[in-house]
């Protein structure tokens, strides 16, 4: 069986054969009456190159002499465009033109793109074939092909993310990658070499790590670029510069938490006795964006009473998780004050044998001679089976008194600088 099989094979090979023969010499070799002479065609076979910018018309020409009677064929390597005029493909970019009464013909190709790059060849049907060759080189400016692309990209704390620079272009561009420590708002002003290949590797990423990704492409034409934004992503964290607020009863008091998350929290809310608060002409909430990724709440308490006293949540979250915050409001009764009535001090004129101001050196010896009398001038008592103290003695004891005082007086608004 293996011996009528390789037999069966070999005469359709001969099959195959022979019918191409018959096809060319009766279809495409001329029949010329008995005696003429046979003029071969003649084809430049000089190899012509294209050189063109993509985007521009590439047009081929084969041409020669005595070919009006030999059929032609364009091929682009081994694939067949066209034959005898007509094209096999369907691309509507594709053309072919016939030169009447020569038999030449021009390939023409509009809007060529770097997969147009290739040898291509005009095929004359004589016998032997004789062939053209073109070699068309398209040149293309650098182009990063940013489909698939994004312009942000959020990642988690120690993950590892490569980014891919699809790049096109003729002669093949160099890639780079660069990175600039930046905010996405701010112009870059100095950047660092990532690596030189089209693919970026970041692993273990981190706060650090947060900037601007560009990926740069360039050729002898030009190049092109595509930036890409890195930013880490967490769950809130609340901080406050006072957890305890002292308030005084009856005034506005403002507590307030400090959140930084990314991204933006989808909620921030405040919480008391597990009821979350709510504006209110009692309670009013603000907040405020200090920067992208941080924000201050504030909560407003007005006229604070006693019952205001206590433990206030502060609480916040996105897709990442949440976190919270205790604060504590304390309210003061302050205590209430009684005015004392001050009796007015009545001054005791000093009589005639008072010692004199002038002889007293300095306020010093005033107290210590005022502190001296006092102590050794006392009233004496009365001794038991002594007789009573006549009046006239009582007078002279409470002039006596009386002289006491005023010396003393005197002293006292001395020194407070009263005379």
């Amino acid at each position: 069986m293996e011996y009528i099989s390789i037999i069966w094979k070999i005469s359709i090979l001969i099959y195959t054969v022979l019918s191409m023969v018959e096809y060319v010499l009766t279809q495409h070799m001329p029949i010329l009456p008995m005696g003429d002479h046979i003029t071969s065609p003649v084809l430049d076979t000089t190899l012509v190159t294209e050189e063109l910018l993509e985007g521009n018309t590439a047009v081929l020409k084969c041409i020669g002499s005595n070919m009006e009677k030999y059929g032609i064929s364009w091929l682009k390597d081994d694939m067949i465009l066209a034959r005898d005029g007509i094209l096999l493909i369907d691309d509507d970019r594709y053309s072919i033109t016939k030169i009447s009464n020569t038999g030449q013909e021009y390939l023409k190709i509009v809007n060529i793109t770097l997969e147009d790059i290739s040898p291509y060849s005009c095929l004359l049907d004589s016998f032997p074939p004789t062939y053209k060759i073109f070699q068309l080189d398209v040149k293309a400016l650098p182009r990063i092909d940013k489909s698939d692309m994004i312009d942000r990209y959020q990642f988690v704390h120690g993950e590892t993310k490569t980014l891919e620079c699809r790049v096109t272009g003729h002669p093949e561009p160099q890639v780079k990658w660069y990175f600039y420590k930046a905010s996405i708002h701010q112009k870059p002003e100095t950047r660092e070499v990532k690596s030189s290949n089209k693919d970026l590797v970041l692993k273990n990423l981190s706060k650090k790590d947060e900037g601007i990704y560009r990926c740069e492409a360039s050729n002898k034409l030009g190049k092109d670029m595509y930036e890409i934004y890195f930013q880490e992503v967490y769950k809130p964290r609340l901080s406050t510069q006072m957890k305890k607020t002292v308030s005084k009863l009856g005034s506005m008091t403002a507590i307030q938490c400090e959140v930084e998350s990314s991204p933006v929290p989808n909620q921030i809310r405040w919480q008391r006795n597990n009821t979350f608060l709510r504006e209110s002409p009692k309670y009013q909430i603000q907040l405020y964006a200090e920067s992208e990724t941080k924000q201050l709440t504030v909560l407003n308490i007005a006229n604070t009473q006693l019952s205001d006293s206590g433990m206030y949540i502060c609480i916040a979250a996105n897709d990442l998780g949440r976190d919270n915050i205790q604060l504590y409001v304390i309210v003061e009764d302050p205590p209430s004050t009684t005015v004392k009535q001050v009796t007015p001090l009545h001054v005791i004129e000093p009589s005639t044998s008072s010692k004199p101001m002038s002889e007293v050196t300095d306020e010093s010896t005033i107290v210590t001679e005022t502190d001296n009398f006092i102590k050794t001038t006392e009233l004496p008592a009365q001794i038991e089976g002594e007789t009573p103290k006549t009046e006239a003695s009582l007078s002279n004891g409470a002039q006596h008194t009386g002289h006491c005082l005023a010396i003393l007086c005197t002293i006292i608004l001395m020194k407070y600088q009263v005379l």
